[in-house]
């Protein structure tokens, strides 16, 4: 159909009479012809719904019409046409289109060289790369199937530091060169039995995508779109499948804060090059930001220096960690001694896990459990130091942690004592005996588990051996006595009277300072008749402590019609003095 409107026109200035309603700017050609299509069909429908008002034509009116189509005809003959055919025009010796496409293939090689060599003056040059990829994007107009002009397009593209451009040029030209080798098979009819290998030519140009998709990533990268660089480079990675794009790969992820997915990838490669010191640096790293993995990163450190001694890295990172462990270590102990038990945990396992081999820090470990209550777990503590040390009884952790081991069973068995589990309490106290024989509070312990079960014998011959180790020490002293001294009363009750005296003697030597025995032992020897015995031992709990219970009550028997003013001065009351200093028990009368 003719065009019926001028294309050139804005098609919204179009008017609304002819059925358009709307038309965006810019309405290409094929808009108006649709237009005309359905013009063609309304007027189509008008013509039928008139049909029965208009008359039809008569035959003469016929006849009339077709002698007018004769004299206005302008269909060619077709002699016309065979004396004016295409090859009367042609120059001699051309055959009919041959010569045509000879001559074309001329003009198109002709500027394209022409194309070609100034694009080359101006990369040669390294001036005006615009202007070179015009001229090569004008000899791909003319050559399109030439593919060093796409290798010569993407390295203009690369000048430019358009990497996707470069990529894309290079990827076309790929295609087109596959699709010329499939069209020169199907012409011979060559079926390849396997794929062929790549050429040396087309490893070249993967190698060359693989470099400009590392380089735009890298470019990517650094400007922290790491998104847009992890696409690009996980893409080369699938494709070519090379350390670099792997390594930046995990260089994304952990730039995106995806640790379990770095950590997985960065498994795989360490797999591949299981000798590659910089790899096993990176996954240290790694774990270092995971702190549920951190005691991982110092074997991965250590496994570095292991295939390189030397690795700066390694040795800056291994450095690191010691130190930190150590300071955790110190803020540790510093929480304990305060009491912040809690914190001090926290501290020491910070220590272990960034530096796990060392067995000094299972001790304060155990310390600090111990100070909690969690013996078992400050026994395994130890446990643990015990095989890190070699169980080298002459290590001085070693020794340390046995020591460790008798505090753990001391306090254990001061929490069974309390709670009634007398036998446990026994029971541990006999295996921190075993390890420390030369601890005074460990027999006190177990004198006290004695008593609490009644045996009296047991716990007096403790308490004795502990008096042995420490003889300064008055709460053994004290203990003793206080054995002596319910023995007696329970003697007393009993109406033995010269037995409990005789216990209540033995209270004494080993106490002298308690008022309380002599004024039990007052009143016994008051009942066996010795009265001048019965005296001395009343003033001398008097001039200890003359508070104490039946001090004053007991006299008045004991020292008929005397004033305690007259008693205090007697000589029987300076005899008694001096005899109580020369013991070295402190007088509250002086």
């Amino acid at each position: 159909m003719v065009d019926k409107y001028d294309i050139s026109r804005n098609p919204s200035d179009l008017p609304r009479s002819l059925g358009i309603v709307s038309v965006r700017a810019g309405a290409s050609r094929q808009h108006f012809l649709s237009f005309d299509d359905a013009r063609t069909q309304q007027e189509s429908a008008h013509r039928q719904l008139t049909a029965y008002v208009w008359q039809q034509p008569t035959s003469e009116e016929n006849k009339k019409e077709k002698e007018i189509e004769d004299v206005f005809s302008t269909e060619i003959d077709a002699e016309v046409y065979e004396r004016y055919a295409i090859e009367t025009f042609l120059p001699g010796g051309w055959s009919k289109g041959a010569g045509l496409r000879d001559a074309l293939k001329g003009v198109t090689d002709s500027h394209c060289g022409e194309f070609y060599e100034k694009a080359v003056e101006l990369l040669e040059k390294r001036t005006n790369y615009e202007l070179a990829l015009v001229y090569i994007n004008k000899c791909l107009l003319l050559k399109p199937y030439h593919i060093p002009l796409y290798e010569m397009r993407s390295e203009i593209y690369l000048n430019l530091c358009d990497f996707q451009s470069s990529i894309l040029s290079l990827q076309k030209g790929i295609s087109y060169k596959q699709v010329t080798s499939q069209k020169q098979q199907s012409q011979q009819l060559i079926i390849p039995a396997r794929p062929v290998p790549l050429s040396n030519e087309e490893k070249l140009t993967n190698d060359k995508i693989a470099f400009l998709r590392y380089m735009s990533g890298i470019s990517l990268f650094d400007q922290k779109l790491y998104i847009d660089a992890l696409s690009i480079i996980a893409t080369g990675a699938d494709v070519f499948s090379t350390f670099p794009f792997q390594v930046y790969s995990v260089l994304c992820l952990t730039a995106l804060d995806k640790i379990d997915e770095a950590i997985a990838l960065i498994n795989q490669m360490i797999e591949d090059y299981s000798d590659n010191a910089d790899l096993l640096i990176i996954r240290a790293r790694l774990y270092y930001k995971d702190k549920a993995k951190l005691p991982l990163c110092f074997y991965d450190v250590r496994d570095a220096l292991t295939i390189d001694e030397h690795h700066p890295m390694a040795i800056r990172m291994m450095t690191a960690l010691e130190e930190a462990a150590k300071n955790a270590r110190d803020n540790s102990i510093r929480m304990s001694i305060n009491e912040h038990l809690t914190n001090a945990l926290s501290a020491i396992n910070l220590a272990l896990d960034l530096y796990p081999i060392e067995a000094e820090f299972h001790l304060q470990r155990s310390v600090i459990y111990r100070k909690m209550g969690k013996f078992e777990l400050a026994t395994d503590e130890c446990l643990l130091l015990f095989d890190k040390t070699g169980h080298n009884e002459e290590n001085s952790l070693y020794q340390q942690a046995q020591k460790q081991f008798v505090f753990i069973y001391n306090e254990c068995s001061l929490k069974c004592l309390q709670t009634g589990f007398y036998d446990d309490a026994i029971n541990l106290l006999n295996r921190a005996i075993n390890s420390e024989k030369n601890s005074a509070g460990l027999y006190i312990n177990r004198g006290d588990c004695f008593i609490s079960r009644g045996q009296i014998t047991f716990a007096l011959q403790d308490y004795e051996q502990a008096l042995e180790l420490s003889p300064d020490n008055n709460e053994i002293k004290l203990r003793i006595s206080n054995v002596f001294f319910n023995k007696a009363e329970q003697l007393y009750k009993e109406k033995r009277y010269l037995e409990s005296a005789t216990e209540l003697t033995r209270a004494i030597s080993v106490n002298p300072s308690v008022a309380k025995y002599y004024v039990s032992r007052s009143r016994v020897k008051f009942l066996t008749d010795d009265l001048q015995c019965a005296q001395e031992d009343i003033i001398a709990a008097i001039l200890i402590n003359p508070l104490e219970d039946g001090c004053i009550d007991v006299l008045p028997r004991l020292f008929v019609d005397t004033t305690l003013a007259e008693v205090l001065t007697s000589p029987l009351t300076k005899y008694v003095k001096e005899n109580l200093i020369h013991r070295g028990v402190v007088l509250t009368i002086g």
